[in-house]
This record gives structure tokens, sequence and C-alpha cells, in this order.
């Protein structure tokens, strides 16, 4: 069986390091990638694909939305988003 590495190290530092160029057009392929590497768990049975969590994608891809419009709020700014960031993180 062929074995696929994803590396999200790629996908994270697109999206939330600074002062990185990113192309607005892929960002939301971007977003939808690394939500669905967070979310969607896949295994292989008898050469059948089976996918488990898929109803968690679209939460997924909207709190890693709200993520990245929090980096570069200030302390207090991101004192009040707690409440929506461990809504997302839960």
């Amino acid at each position: 069986m062929k074995t696929t590495f994803f590396y999200p190290e790629l996908l994270i530092d697109a999206l939330f390091k600074p002062n990185v160029k990113l192309n607005q057009e892929h960002k939301p392929k971007y977003v939808y990638l690394l939500a669905y590497a967070a979310s969607v768990s896949e295994f292989f049975r008898r050469s059948q694909r089976h996918s488990l969590k898929q109803d968690e994608l679209k939460l997924t891809i909207q709190a890693v939305e709200k993520a990245i419009a929090s980096v570069g709020k200030t302390y207090a700014e991101l004192v009040a988003d707690l409440p929506v960031i461990y809504n997302c993180i839960k």
C-alpha cells in the first residue's frame, strides 16, 4: 500500500506567518485543504474509501478563517474574541 504524506506546516506558514505574500486567489483553497486535513479522517479498507467526520469540514473552515482574521490583533482584541476562539476549538 502506498503511503502519502501531507505537510500542513506549509499551509500553516502560508496562512499565518507574518509578511508572507499570499495570492488571494489561492487563500480559499489553502484554507479548505488545511480544514480538510484537520477534520476529515480517511482510511482504506479492501480498496474502498471511507470518509469520516465530513460534516465537521464546514465548521473547521469557518474556524480557520476566524483564526486567520485574528492574526495581528492586539491582546485586548484577542481577549474579546476568546469565547469565539474557544467555540471553534471545541
